[in-house]
């Protein structure tokens, strides 16, 4: 690990399979930008803690770039992204505290993007390339739309339960703090909006990045979810034939 607490994003610990990012989900926010200050220096020590956290922050890195690419400036100065990166300790130490600092380079040089975040979404992104910097033209919904897991959402949206207590769903994205407390390596916790209500659904992935299972937290209520049988992994099938141990 190098010292400048700079991590790639073709790093060992992006290898885990995207739909797990926030989940990628936008994974800030006010609490986010708390927990992110405050715990980033201590999960990167922290095994798979650590790894947890950077594998989400790489997958936001390529989110970023990915949102601005269109750019004139960006294409300009930095063209084709090939390699994007949080920078912790330039996030840790700007003087807003809901700016996050990402290095990006491409084939036409690299820099800095500075992402402004006063409320759920960012309202800025800035270029900083040597002593110059832009303000960058990006959709925010191709931003916001991170906030929706399309393949959590698939594979759940048609449980009885999920259409009575949460309705159509509206956001669906990773609780990276709650996800980090779970022991077990390939459980995941998701937080979880409809136009009924919400919660949270708790989900544990084969390493095919299959759900084994799925159980909704409400109201101090865990309930099981029915997989659709496109996105349920063979071992839930094997433990729903198993007999009882005696």
């Amino acid at each position: 690990m190098s010292n400048d607490d700079r991590f790639s994003a073709e790093d060992h610990y992006s290898t885990r399979p995207p739909k797990k990012s926030s989940g990628a989900g936008w994974i800030f926010g006010v609490s986010g930008c708390v927990f992110f200050a405050v715990m980033a220096p201590f999960l990167l020590v922290c095994g798979c803690c650590g790894g947890l956290m950077q594998w989400a922050m790489n997958e936001e890195a390529n989110q970023i770039a990915a949102a601005v690419q269109g750019d004139e400036t960006f294409q300009a100065e930095i063209g084709e992204v090939s390699a994007s990166s949080i920078n912790w300790s330039a996030s840790i130490a700007a003087a807003d505290e809901d700016v996050f600092v990402y290095d990006v380079s491409g084939d036409k040089g690299s820099g800095q993007l500075h992402v402004h975040e006063k409320g759920e979404w960012p309202e800025r992104i800035v270029l900083h390339k040597g002593d110059q910097q832009w303000d960058l033209e990006f959709d925010p919904e191709d931003l916001q739309d991170l906030s929706l897991d399309p393949e959590l959402v698939e594979a759940i949206e048609d449980d009885p339960t999920i259409q009575t207590e949460i309705g159509g769903i509206i956001h669906c994205d990773m609780n990276l703090s709650a996800s980090i407390e779970e022991e077990e390596a390939d459980v995941f916790v998701y937080d979880i909006v409809g136009e009924k209500g919400s919660g949270k659904i708790t989900v544990e992935f084969d390493d095919d990045d299959k759900i084994i299972w799925a159980m909704l937290a409400k109201e101090g209520r865990i309930i099981d979810l029915k997989i659709s049988p496109s996105r349920s992994s063979p071992k839930s099938k094997e433990a729903a034939t198993e007999p009882d141990a005696e």
